[in-house]
């Protein structure tokens, strides 16, 4: 895949192993072959790679003053793909159903390769009562009543997994206006199409950890949306605002 960087003047001569490039009146030099040695040592004499909005998984940076030789020198780019915070985000409503504080539809296709994959973070705190709460992480649960806007989803409840896989399951707690998290990686892993993924993670209530839970490999379908959404609950008592969505945090990793 063509690669295209930008040297720090026209016309500039610069050397690299497979001989010698010359960037043309305007700075740039294309790679035919962008994932080479040669882009490494362009790298290292000063050019930056231009983004390029349709492959924009392929950028990468170079990691501290490590050298371009180096073979762990450089990294494929990550950052935040979805952000919510309030006081609260969300809470559950009065009644005893998973409902749905937020999550995000991922676009199909995303999970295209080997070791992409996301870090999921969802924190908040418990109502001020004594009832039985739960909190839960789902992957393409069957849900009702949600909405979805620019790809978030928002409302509604889920009524199973469905097709989907429930996660991360709390448990029945009735910690008091305490802290909350679930939180877990969820990874691509085999050939491109092949529908596996693999996830694990863990719960914090209050000052309780649960440890990390067992490694789920899962088979969803890579070339739909992939709904992935956290609830909560008053699971006993059917009372509104038992669980409050503070933070809820999707970082993406190419």
């Amino acid at each position: 895949m063509a690669i295209t960087v930008l040297a720090q003047s026209a016309n500039q001569k610069l050397y690299v192993r497979s001989g010698t490039l010359t960037s043309d009146a305007n700075g740039f030099i294309t790679l035919a072959n962008g994932f080479g040695d040669d882009l490494k040592d362009l790298l290292a004499q000063g050019c930056v790679v231009v983004p390029q909005v349709s492959e924009p998984s392929v950028i990468q940076t170079q990691f501290g003053g490590a050298l371009a030789s180096s073979p762990l020198g450089f990294f494929i780019e990550e950052g935040n793909l979805y952000r919510a915070v309030g006081n609260p985000f969300s809470a559950n409503l009065a009644d005893t159903t998973d409902d749905i504080l937020g999550g995000i539809a991922l676009p199909a296709n995303a999970f295209d390769q080997s070791g992409r994959g996301l870090y999921i973070t969802a924190q908040g705190k418990t109502g001020a009562t004594g009832n039985n709460k739960k909190m839960r992480m789902w992957i393409n649960p069957t849900m009702a009543g949600q909405t979805v806007t620019n790809g978030v989803i928002s409302g509604g409840t889920v009524t199973g997994a469905g097709t989907g896989v429930m996660v991360i399951d709390s448990g029945v707690s009735a910690i008091n206006a305490k802290g909350w998290s679930v939180q877990g990686n969820l990874f691509k892993y085999g050939a491109n199409a092949s529908n596996t993924q693999y996830f694990q993670g863990c719960t914090i209530l209050d000052s309780t950890h649960s440890g990390i839970g067992a490694a789920q490999f899962l088979t969803q379908a890579e070339n739909a949306v992939m709904n992935i959404v956290v609830t909560g609950s008053s699971s006993t008592t059917g009372a509104a605002n038992d669980v409050l969505l503070n933070f809820l945090e999707i970082n993406a990793m190419n």
